[in-house]
């Protein structure tokens, strides 16, 4: 696999400058970046769920430290532990939601000194902050055709929601679209086959 394409300066800018015209929020659009650089889709998560993941978003927020978020995250309330009373099995600890607030924990001990701070670790990081932009920008942000970011979308790749006016088009969350790479021979066939259509 050869190096991803170059993140487009201009498109970058026009987003910088729009970016008041990006939807925010809604249903279904709730994403959260681990240390790893991972982006976790939370958009299937319950409501009860999703209340739990913003109430320790919201404790990190605030400067909660390493002992606070630990009690959320093993607390009887903590909706993934309720069923196997308070026992991280592996079932739990493969969901997205319980996998954010292990995370939140890790950045509260690293953030007051309990645990070893990892490389890349950014204490002024907001893990759970995105934007939504167009297919379009999207495409040439990355450099690619809307047809390889359309099939990275349908792979998991890349994560997309339908717009707030309810039609077809879809908006692309900005976390996963940088933490995508694209894979440069296929986005190069695509473009050439692009180009033999219009020749």
């Amino acid at each position: 696999m050869g190096p991803a394409p170059l993140i487009d300066k201009t498109a970058v800018m026009v987003h910088i400058l729009c970016g008041r015209n990006a939807m925010k929020g809604g249903a279904g659009a709730v994403t959260y970046r681990l240390l790893d650089g991972k982006v976790l889709d939370l958009s299937a998560v319950s409501e009860q769920e999703a209340a739990y993941v913003r109430k320790a978003v919201d404790a990190y927020r605030t400067g909660a430290g390493w002992v606070a978020m630990s009690h959320l995250v093993e607390s009887p309330d903590n909706p993934w532990l309720r069923e196997t009373h308070g026992v991280i099995t592996r079932q739990v600890w493969d969901t997205p939601g319980f996998q954010a607030l292990r995370d939140l924990e890790d950045r509260a001990g690293m953030r007051d000194g309990s645990l070893r701070t990892e490389p890349g670790f950014d204490p002024a990081e907001d893990p759970a902050a995105d934007e939504w932009i167009s297919t379009t920008v999207a495409a040439k942000m990355r450099g690619v055709t809307l047809g390889g970011l359309l099939g990275a979308i349908r792979r998991g790749d890349v994560l997309a929601r339908p717009r707030h006016d309810g039609g077809t088009w879809r908006e692309v969350s900005l976390r996963s679209l940088l933490a995508w790479q694209p894979n440069a021979t296929r986005q190069a066939a695509r473009k050439r086959v692009g180009a033999a259509k219009k020749g």
